[in-house]
């Protein structure tokens, strides 16, 4: 598959000035839908009729690999049945032994929204993040989470690190929703999971939030690219053009 216009043979897009476009996610994200309509998690998308997931979302909607599943844009009120591909696939893990990657791509019949521009996880550590989805029982449908990037831990039964993220805001619902790096502006997770970690009384638990980085996402689906934080609008628009071009 070849590369974005604009782009040298390392990846890197050779560019005069750098500006900064912000990316809007809800151009981006969907809502994943079980039989009765119901929002099992949040999705987004990464190429022209390619989304991305958590598999325990396609599962919890009642779907697996080679079944289809209904999804919604964020900014589009009809949903779309889209088909859960056996192509990358990483389970969610059930154990200590690592397992799985917890993801799953979508394949749409038609694109309603605007790809996201995925970047590098390792070098976000200590910038702020954006992070939307729709959370379970909250009197408003949809939230932005926010906060600070730790790093890249292991979690037990994960086949690769995830990424660490502030947890206060993040809730059953939001799996499945894009990270969005605030200083590089790429999308550099998507969010997986929490715990709520006990400590000492009288300190409250402590929530802690973890994202599948980007590098998994193009690990499992080879052709998606990660672009580099510096670029002008022609670079962009060249990135944008070949990912739409690409399922």
């Amino acid at each position: 598959m070849n590369g974005a216009e604009g782009m040298n043979p390392e990846g890197v897009f050779q560019s005069g000035e750098e500006r900064s476009v912000p990316q809007a996610l809800e151009a981006s994200v969907m809502r994943i839908l079980d039989a009765d309509g119901n929002t099992a998690g949040a999705g987004f998308l990464v190429a022209g009729r390619l989304a991305v997931t958590c598999a325990h979302v396609v599962e919890a909607a009642g779907s697996g690999p080679g079944q289809p599943v209904s999804v919604c844009f964020h900014r589009a009120g009809q949903p779309q049945t889209t088909r859960v591909l056996a192509e990358g696939w990483s389970p969610c893990p059930r154990g200590q032994v690592p397992s799985g990657d917890d993801v799953a791509f979508l394949e749409l019949d038609m694109c309603k929204g605007q790809p996201v521009a995925l970047g590098f996880s390792a070098q976000s550590g200590g910038h702020d993040f954006l992070a939307l989805g729709y959370p379970e029982g909250g009197s408003v449908a949809e939230r932005w989470a926010q906060g600070q990037v730790g790093g890249l831990v292991q979690v037990p039964g994960y086949a690769q690190p995830l990424l660490q993220i502030q947890g206060e805001e993040v809730d059953r619902g939001l799996s499945g929703g894009p990270v969005l790096d605030c200083e590089s502006d790429r999308v550099v997770g998507m969010v997986t999971g929490y715990e709520d970690v006990a400590r000492r009384p009288p300190a409250p638990a402590l929530r802690i939030a973890y994202a599948t980085a980007a590098e998994t996402l193009q690990r499992l689906r080879p052709a998606l690219r990660l672009l580099p934080p510096g670029y002008d609008p022609a670079c962009l628009e060249a990135y944008r053009r070949g990912v739409l071009e690409r399922t």
